[in-house]
Parts: structure tokens; C-alpha cells; sequence
């Protein structure tokens, strides 16, 4: 298996739920985001793998996670009918791109869904999956 990264290793164990009782989330900021107070972007994690970069020689993979955005910095609007669950919330980011990931409890009101199987396997994001929940 391949070397995982800080971010990875961090996003596993919110998915995993390997050191909380309670949900965990994360908080992170997007390479290309402008920097400063209200740029980080609240995740809720859902898959996390790898993705083999097209055409490349010899092939490259790319750790991805596939999240639900709730709140926090975003170029689109983001939906706040959380209990609908809006397809306009999902982002699909390369790991490498997050900074300053943190791992958070989750605070919110509504409880997040975790994704069936078949959604799992319907995503496009990630085309080797590791982690899901």
C-alpha cells in the first residue's frame, strides 16, 4: 500500500472514527482559496482513496476525498437544506490541495448521512476507495 500522507492519515481517522465517541468532522482550506479569517471550509468526509491521473506514464495515483461541505468559506453558495442532503454540496478535492486540516467535533443541529453502498460506488470522485462512511 502506499505511503499515506499527514491529511489522509487525519481524514482516515475522522472517518474511522478511531479517537471520538462522538462524529468527528473537518475543517481545512483550500490551496486556491484567498487566505485569512473565513476562508477555511467545514467537511463532512465521506470516501477517501486514490485516483489514478489520467494518461500519465508510469501511472499516478492521487490520495482524494469526496466531502459533504455544511458551512464555511465557498466560491458557490452552499445549500443549507442539510436535511435534503443537496448534490451541490459535495466537492471532490486531492488531498495535497487541504491545508491546515483540522479535525473537529462535529456541532451542528442536523445529523449528517452516512452514503449506502451504492452511493459509494455511483461517486466519481474517488476510483479506489480505502475509507467510507
Amino acid at each position: 500500500m502506499p505511503t499515506e500522507s499527514a491529511n489522509f492519515k487525519k481524514i482516515k481517522q475522522v472517518i474511522k472514527q478511531e479517537d471520538a465517541e462522538q462524529e468527528r468532522t473537518i475543517t481545512a482550506r483550500l490551496s486556491t482559496d484567498e487566505t485569512g479569517p473565513g476562508t477555511l471550509r467545514k467537511l463532512w468526509p465521506h470516501v477517501l482513496g486514490r485516483t489514478t491521473v489520467p494518461d500519465s506514464n508510469p501511472p499516478l495515483e492521487v490520495e482524494m476525498v469526496l466531502c459533504y461541505q455544511y458551512g464555511g468559506y465557498s466560491k458557490d453558495p452552499i445549500d443549507t437544506h442539510h436535511d435534503q442532503y443537496p448534490r451541490k454540496n459535495f466537492r471532490c478535492f486531492k488531498v495535497e490541495s487541504l491545508l491546515d486540516v483540522v479535525k473537529e467535533l462535529f456541532q451542528e443541529e442536523w445529523t449528517p448521512k452516512k452514503l449506502k453502498f451504492r452511493q459509494v460506488k455511483k461517486q466519481s470522485c474517488v476510483d479506489d476507495v480505502d475509507f467510507f462512511r
